[in-house]
């Protein structure tokens, strides 16, 4: 079973609020959520080796983040098993 389908099952059975994770690749706008758009109900954290996710309460609230923060990349899978580095080089991210 994924990782992410785990959670889901975790999520679901504690009544949580939230349906979906993603990993998010770091970004100089995760310092500051604040400046970030969301729907309501969407949280942040991180995993165990403290990379970033977000919650999301349904697919629309996800979809309505990716459209308002293009700027910031999900990952359905933790982000050691994507195609980039998961340290999280933000050299090239502007602040």
């Amino acid at each position: 079973m994924a990782p992410a389908e785990r959670i889901r099952r975790r999520v679901a059975s504690d009544a949580a609020p939230w349906t979906m994770l993603r990993w998010v690749e770091p970004h100089p706008l995760l310092k500051d959520p604040t400046r970030l758009v969301v729907a309501t109900g969407v949280s942040f954290g991180a995993d165990k080796l403290e990379h970033p996710v977000v919650l999301f309460p349904n697919e629309w609230t996800m979809r309505y983040f990716q459209e308002k923060n293009p700027e910031l990349k999900l990952h359905a899978l933790p982000l050691e098993q994507t195609n980039r580095p998961a340290g999280g080089d933000m050299s090239h991210c502007p602040s």
